[in-house]
């Protein structure tokens, strides 16, 4: 799971706003370099 912010909440704090679908990549390849040997699995619900 990962807690996104609004794109409001992320221009009040000064950050580029990233789309779920962004965070969902950058912890895809984390965990890929963490754990390259091992197969991932997504799950949409």
């Amino acid at each position: 799971m990962v807690l996104t912010t609004t794109p409001e909440v992320s221009q009040l704090l000064g950050k580029r706003h990233k789309t779920i679908a962004q965070w969902a990549q950058q912890m895809v390849r984390m965990v890929r370099r963490w754990v390259p040997d091992r197969e991932i699995q997504m799950r949409l619900y």
